[in-house]
């Protein structure tokens, strides 16, 4: 399969208190076009730091990232802006919606960041949150919706980005059991649509949707099971 996401040597080392911390210590990964992804280790082990660089929400200290052909360690922050824009969707574990938008305001933003006209923002919001079951909350604030409900409303943000990597850190650790499961039905069925999913967890039953699982330990990958 085509190549994705190619990470050679990447490192990463935080600077505090004239202290250095290193979250990474040399990581090489390979990711394929339409990967479903979960990566899990203890806490500290560098999943976060991990995530973040793949979506340019942070910068290694070295090594090399490519993003198909583009080199995304070499980015600077109005470059890394615009590589997140078109290319990475993020579901966090505290949904970070806009606490006093509606639903399908929140579901529109990407579509407002990349300049897409009323209509056809209009359009793809129905559609998206059709898609996750919440098009009867569309109206309501997200303040006034349950945490699964809020949830699925980040899910819809990141379809209606149309972009095709999607990065959730803990996308169920606020989550019961059932609307665990729901959500990881939807971002399964998002990466049987193309999507590429890569997702932190501490719940093997989340990342046994993965076909893959990659064991972070002390900044380093420690396994790779398929």
């Amino acid at each position: 399969m085509e190549s994705l996401i190619s990470v050679r040597n990447l490192t990463k080392t935080y600077l505090g208190d004239g202290c250095e911390t290193p979250a990474l210590r040399g990581v090489d990964l390979e990711v394929a076009k339409g990967d479903y992804l979960a990566v899990m280790g203890a806490s500290g082990s560098g999943k976060s730091t991990l995530l973040h660089i793949l979506g340019g929400m942070d910068t290694p200290t070295d090594g090399e990232y490519f993003y198909g052909e583009l080199p995304v360690h070499k980015m600077k922050a109005e470059e890394l802006h615009r590589f997140r824009r078109e290319h990475v969707s993020f579901v966090f574990q505290n949904f970070a919606l806009m606490r006093f938008y509606t639903v399908e305001e929140n579901a529109a933003i990407p579509l407002l960041a990349k300049g897409v006209g009323r209509a056809e923002r209009k359009q793809t919001v129905k559609k998206v949150l059709e898609q996750v079951g919440i098009s009867h909350l569309a109206k309501k604030k997200v303040t006034q919706i349950s945490g699964g409900e809020q949830q699925r409303c980040a899910i819809a943000r990141a379809m209606a980005s149309g972009n095709e990597l999607i990065l959730a850190d803990e996308p169920t650790g606020s989550l019961d059991k059932q609307n665990s499961r729901e959500i990881m039905k939807l971002l399964t069925e998002l990466n049987r649509q193309g999507k590429t999913v890569i997702l932190i967890t501490h719940d093997p039953e989340v990342a046994a949707y993965a076909g893959k699982t990659v064991w972070l330990s002390d900044g380093r990958v420690a396994e790779i099971k398929d």
